[in-house]
């Protein structure tokens, strides 16, 4: 595992009322993200029991500077299995996120993907924290992430 990844296993841990897998990495498998996540959330009526809720979340390492190659065919990139379970994900209506870490500015990014149509090939470093997701400092990883899993921050 990561750095990265352990950063972000550190933050789901503190995240309350959130299940989490982790696939094993080994390159005969198919798989779809680094991270399998279920949660629940309250029903809106008070006589509703709460909602089973479920997603997938693939973590990167971004080396650049100034963009993130969203589709590129390096280790930063999404593999074509993870576009595939994203795709997945979307026709299901389950969220698929992906955090990526800007090594540079040792800065994360975290997006929530299912209401896109499309993902696109590059994305700026200012574009992923504003139009494209929501961002934040290392020591704020597990209160964004958890914003951001559960809807209340980021698109």
């Amino acid at each position: 595992m990561s750095y990265s990844e352990d950063q972000v296993r550190a933050a789901l841990a503190k995240i309350d009322g959130l299940f989490v897998y982790k696939p094993p990495d080994d390159s005969r498998n198919w798989k779809p993200a680094d991270f399998l996540l279920w949660w629940t959330e309250p029903a809106y009526d008070d006589h509703a029991p709460t909602l089973l809720k479920s997603g997938m979340l693939e973590v990167k390492k971004n080396y650049l500077s100034s963009l993130w190659h969203w589709l590129g065919d390096g280790p930063e990139g999404l593999r074509p299995s993870q576009r595939a379970a994203m795709s997945i994900c979307r026709q299901l209506g389950m969220p698929y996120f992906v955090a990526v870490h800007w090594a540079k500015h040792e800065y994360w990014t975290l997006h929530r993907t299912e209401g896109w149509t499309t993902a696109p090939d590059t994305i700026m470093f200012d574009d992923a924290k504003t139009q494209y997701g929501v961002g934040c400092a290392p020591v704020n990883l597990a209160v964004t992430l958890a914003g951001v899993i559960h809807g209340e921050a980021g698109l």
